[in-house]
C-alpha cells in the first residue's frame, strides 16, 4: 500500500540577517529593483533585488522607522524621534562593486526633515496629485485621533485636523471629551474623485474604519482647511473590537482590508454606494501585518504566530500558509507584478546592472512574484510564490 506524500512545505528563497530588532518597516521600489528594510533601532538596509548585497545601511533614525518610501528620486522615512526626513535615493558606487558582499555604500545624502507626531506608531501615506505636488498625510501635530496633510516641497500645511467633527455632528465621545474612535493607527491617502475633493482611510485604536472626504463647498469653496472644517466622515465601518494593526488599500483604490488581534479580516468597500463591509472569519487569532499583491487578487496576513497566511481577496479562500517566521510577522510587502513584453517587442532585452547581473525575463517574472516578511525577530524573509493567476 502506498501513500501520496504530502508537498514540503515552502520556504523563503533568501534570509537578510542585517537586522538585530525587529522589524518596522518594508518597501520594494516600484521598478523591483531596491528592497528596503528598517527596525526599531532606527537602522535602514537597502538591498540590491539583483546580487541581494547592500546598495546603503545607515542609523537613519534614533528611535524605530515607521515608514520607508520611495518618491521618484528621493527616499521619505519617518522614525518614532519625531522625524521625517526626505533623502537623496541610495544608489550603488563602483567602490561598492568591487567590495564584499556585506559592504554598504554610505549614508545617503539627507535633503530635508520635517517634525511630526509620532506618538501612535501612525506611518505616512505619501500621494502624488494631478498637478505633481506630493502629498503627505500624517497624524496630526497636537493631537493624534486626527491628521493633517502636507505638500511635502515646502512644508505647506493643506488640511490640519482632519477628523475632527463638528459638534453637529454628534461624534461619540468619551468621559474626557476624547473621540472614542481613538487615535489612528493607519492612514492612506486616496486619489479625489474631483480636485480638491481629497480622501483619506483611517483605522482607529477603537477598531473602526473611517473614510473620510474633504468638500471644498463645505468650506466656503476652499482648498485647503483648519480644524476638520469641509471633512465628513463619507462612510464608517467596524469589523474589530480592538486596536487596527493593519490596514492595507487595493492598488485601484477599490477596497482595503484591515486585521486586529481577532481571528477576522474585515474587507471594506471604497467606491460601492452603500460602502458595505464584509467580515471575514478566519481560523487564527491575532495579525499584526496584511497586504495586498499589485493586481489585487492576493492577499497576505502576518500572524502574531509568525504565520503568514494567503488569501483570495476574491472569495477569500485559503490560497496555503508560509511558515519560517519564529516571532510575530508585523511588516509584509508584495513586489510590484512584471508586465511581460509583447510577443514581438524589439524593444525589450535582458538587463544588466552596474553589478554585472543579468535579469532575463523569466528572472523579471520570479522576482515580480516575491513576497517579503519581517518579524520581531529582525529577521527578513523573501519568498517566491507560484503565479495564482494561472491557477
Amino acid at each position: 500500500m502506498t501513500s501520496k506524500l504530502s508537498p514540503a512545505p515552502p520556504s523563503p528563497i533568501h534570509l537578510i540577517r542585517y537586522h538585530t530588532s525587529n522589524i518596522s518597516a518594508l518597501f520594494i521600489s516600484t521598478d523591483n529593483e531596491r528592497l528596503y528594510s528598517a527596525d526599531a533601532s532606527g537602522r535602514i538596509l537597502c538591498s540590491s533585488t539583483r546580487s541581494l548585497r547592500p546598495i546603503a545601511k545607515w542609523q537613519a533614525h534614533t528611535d524605530s522607522v515607521l515608514g520607508v518610501e520611495e518618491v521618484g528620486e528621493r527616499l521619505i522615512t519617518q522614525g518614532r524621534d519625531h522625524k521625517l526626513y526626505v533623502w537623496r535615493r541610495p544608489e550603488r558606487r563602483g567602490a561598492q562593486i568591487a567590495g564584499s558582499a556585506t559592504a554598504g555604500g554610505e549614508e545617503p545624502e539627507k535633503l530635508a526633515e520635517m517634525d511630526v507626531n509620532a506618538l501612535n506608531y501612525c506611518r505616512f501615506s505619501i500621494l502624488s496629485s494631478s498637478e505633481g505636488d506630493v502629498l503627505v498625510a500624517l497624524p496630526n501635530l497636537v493631537e493624534s485621533a486626527y491628521a493633517d496633510i502636507w505638500k511635502l516641497d515646502g512644508h505647506e500645511r493643506l488640511h490640519a485636523a482632519v477628523g475632527k467633527r463638528s459638534p453637529s455632528q454628534n461624534e461619540a465621545m468619551d468621559g474626557r471629551g476624547k473621540s472614542k474612535s481613538g487615535i489612528i493607527m493607519a492612514l492612506h491617502l486616496l486619489p479625489p474623485v474631483h480636485p480638491d475633493h481629497s480622501r483619506v482611510l483611517m483605522g482607529y485604536e477603537a477598531g473602526s474604519v473611517i473614510l473620510w472626504a474633504y468638500d471644498p463647498a463645505r468650506n466656503q469653496d476652499r482648498s485647503t482647511s483648519v480644524e476638520g472644517v469641509g471633512w465628513t466622515a463619507l462612510r464608517e465601518w467596524k469589523v474589530h473590537m480592538e486596536t487596527i494593526m493593519g490596514l492595507a488599500v487595493s492598488p485601484d483604490y477599490t477596497f482595503a482590508l484591515s486585521v486586529s488581534a481577532d481571528h477576522l479580516i474585515g474587507n471594506y468597500g471604497l467606491i460601492s454606494e452603500d460602502g458595505k463591509d464584509e467580515t471575514v472569519r478566519t481560523k487564527h487569532p491575532g495579525y499584526g501585518s496584511i497586504a495586498i499583491k499589485c493586481d489585487g487578487r492576493v492577499c497576505a496576513a502576518g500572524g502574531w504566530d509568525g504565520n503568514i497566511r494567503l488569501y483570495s481577496t476574491k472569495s477569500f479562500k485559503s490560497l496555503g500558509t508560509l511558515g519560517f517566521h519564529r516571532k510575530s510577522v508585523d511588516r509584509l510587502v508584495f513586489a510590484h507584478s512584471f508586465t511581460p513584453p509583447q510577443e514581438n517587442d524589439e524593444d525589450w532585452s535582458e538587463d544588466e546592472d552596474e553589478d554585472g547581473y543579468i535579469l532575463t525575463r523569466a528572472g523579471e517574472e520570479k522576482r515580480g512574484r516575491w513576497l517579503v516578511s519581517g518579524d520581531a525577530d529582525g529577521k527578513v524573509a523573501i519568498w517566491e510564490l507560484l503565479d495564482f493567476a494561472r491557477r
